[in-house]
């Protein structure tokens, strides 16, 4: 098996919007994502922009931190019993919908119900679930067949789709169905009357969302929504958004190939980070079980004779932002 890593995970923020919050009434920030979701229901696909767009108007029960534990989100605490079998998770208190409801662990069951029906990890995780029911309005009793060790991993995942949560009548939507309301209990609520499928989405901040007390730390802990509006736009290719952005018509561009980095320079207004440190893991897998592959030397024969630089720099667009890495589960990463 080889790996590359690709330094890839570019964005670029206007210097104006570095400096702080515009001095108007109501902050904006104009985005040009990779890619416009048309489908957000975040149970529904396992497009990234999906989830991405998830994790401002949803939330989760659990969240992983930059150690990829699982720490409590939604949930104010939880026990799990002697032998193993019996969780018991207690929501937030004062967590609400954006249609004004509150957040109940009914909800909560019908999301995670819903969820698992769409999601691989979701499926494993019911086939070990005995029962799921909510004991009280603030509640969810989950009890196992046998014990599982992935349950609150299942319940944190960051892969899509993700776990969010959403209101039981909505969460009651079959899974092979879009679900016709986007209402969650994040930071930010979508304006449905302002959204253009394919052009625009529009996001303001919920007033009453209640972030944790913890710092943020990657998914987990307090999601601070610091910006009045988020303004989601959709452009047909990176020159565009490349384009509008030194014309000040958008703010924030989510990745740029790197062919392109040229033209940021001191008066352009721009600033170009990385914002993930991990990169892109990049894997070449043969099948082991079909001939000539299941012949270990001629997978061998094959690792000798890739030049994995070579394929890094091009998946990356610039050398000096790709990385040559030949283990199995990745470099600089702490398991």
């Amino acid at each position: 098996m080889t790996v590359r890593r690709a330094w890839a995970a570019l964005a670029f923020v206007a210097s104006a919007l570095l400096a702080g919050a515009p001095g108007h009434a109501q902050s904006v920030l104009r985005v040009a994502p990779e890619t416009l979701s048309r489908i957000l229901d975040p149970h529904f696909t396992t497009s990234f922009t999906t989830r991405d767009l998830g994790y401002l108007v949803f939330d989760t029960l659990f969240a992983v931190d930059d150690h990829f534990e699982p720490k409590p989100q939604m949930v104010e605490s939880y026990k799990l019993s002697d032998d193993k079998l019996t969780y018991i998770f207690v929501l937030r208190p004062g967590l609400k919908w954006h249609d004004g409801q509150p957040v109940t662990a009914a909800d909560c069951v019908a999301s995670i119900r819903r969820w698992a029906s769409r999601d691989s990890m979701g499926q494993t995780l019911t086939k070990f679930i005995a029962s799921l029911d909510a004991a009280d309005a603030a509640t969810i009793k989950l009890v196992l067949k046998e014990p599982y060790g992935l349950v609150l991993d299942s319940l944190a995942k960051v892969g899509a789709p993700v776990p969010f949560m959403m209101p039981e009548r909505i969460a009651k939507t079959p899974g092979n169905e879009q679900v016709k309301e986007i209402i969650g209990p994040g930071p930010y609520k979508l304006r449905a009357d302002l959204h253009e499928p394919g052009v625009k989405i529009v996001l303001e901040r919920f007033a009453d969302y209640k972030p944790r007390s913890e710092p943020p730390v990657w998914a987990s802990g307090a999601k601070l929504a610091k910006i009045d509006r988020i303004e989601m736009l959709g452009m047909p290719d990176a020159q565009t958004q490349v384009s509008a952005l030194i014309k000040d018509e958008v703010d924030y561009l989510e990745r740029v190939p790197a062919d392109l980095l040229p033209l940021f320079d001191a008066k352009s207004g721009a600033k170009a980070e990385v914002v993930g440190a991990l990169g892109f893991q990049a894997v070449m897998r043969m099948n082991h079980l079909q001939p000539p592959f299941d012949n270990v030397k001629v997978r061998q024969a094959i690792a000798l004779a890739v030049d994995r630089t070579q394929y890094a720099a091009v998946v990356a667009g610039d050398p000096k932002f790709a990385t040559d890495c030949a283990a199995i589960f990745g470099c600089s990463i702490a398991l």
